[in-house]
């Protein structure tokens, strides 16, 4: 309780003092900063702006839905790409602190930034995720290359590569929602693997092209091609469907049209035959 008692009182006589030196002005719906004397320092161009906890010269603007780091000692101003949601605000005070890691914007580029300013990642990358459920791992995308990068280990995964990435990383909300445990068919240095976001890759060699079946909510199932055949796996890299088809469809209600032989057929997620009135 004592140090509840003395934080509160630590908070209520350092925003005392930011209110001394600096203050946010408000013209309309925009706002900016003065210093004491009233001279402007940050332009009114703010919907919100709020101190930092950490000093009482940052503080976040937003605007056009992102966050801005602003140093008023150092008159400089970040752009970050992430939302209010994605920072940790306490009422009206941003508590951005060390540990906390923000993705910076130059551009069309975005990087990776330790708060206040140590650049963990160069502004380089065409996209960069963080996870839901995955602590201190990034996604990062340069063009068509695909890497993780580990916080805690300082190190990155094999650079890969992926087809129908929205799909297997669930993005949403400037962040992706795929499960650690799940697997996704990866390409690296023209070889397929099944990955996980840890890293751990399973060899898949004799395969020519895996990809993610678009109707997965009914089988979960990858389409392989293998020696110019296909077929189907499942997401342990177990086959389900020997590729033994000149063509296979997705599965649709339940059946995958395929050719065999030159002889088309219907089949079942077993890869029964059935009837194409089934």
């Amino acid at each position: 309780m004592k140090n509840l008692i003395l934080l509160l009182i630590y908070s209520t006589l350092t925003f005392a003092a930011v209110a001394q030196k600096y203050r946010i002005i408000t013209q309309g719906d925009l706002k900016g900063i003065n210093d004491a004397s009233g001279k402007l320092l940050i332009p009114l161009k703010y919907y919100e702006i709020t101190p930092c906890a950490y000093s009482d010269n940052y503080f976040i603007g937003y605007k056009d839905g992102f966050a801005n780091l602003i140093n008023i000692e150092k008159n400089t101003t970040q752009a970050l790409n992430e939302y209010y949601e994605d920072l940790p605000n306490e009422g009206d005070v941003c508590q951005l602190t060390e540990n906390h890691f923000v993705r910076t914007i130059k551009g069309k580029k975005m990087g990776l930034m330790q708060f206040p300013d140590r650049v963990i990642l160069p502004t380089t990358y065409s996209k960069i995720y963080p996870f839901e459920s995955v602590k201190n791992v990034y996604l990062t995308v340069r063009g068509k290359d695909y890497q993780f990068y580990y916080l805690d280990k300082k190190m990155t995964s094999p650079l890969f590569r992926i087809k129908n990435a929205y799909m297997y990383f669930n993005f949403d909300n400037n962040k992706s929602y795929m499960n650690e445990n799940e697997t996704f068919p990866a390409e690296i240095n023209g070889k397929w693997f099944l990955m996980k976001i840890d890293g751990t890759t399973f060899a898949l060699e004799k395969f020519n092209e895996i990809n993610f079946d678009l109707d997965g909510s009914e089988t979960g199932m990858l389409l392989t091609k293998q020696n110019g055949k296909y077929g189907y796996m499942n997401r342990n890299g177990e086959m389900v469907i020997e590729c033994k088809y000149d063509e296979l469809t997705w599965f649709v209600d339940g059946l995958a049209k395929a050719t065999l032989n030159g002889a088309p057929l219907w089949i079942n997620p077993q890869g029964e035959k059935v009837e194409a009135n089934e």
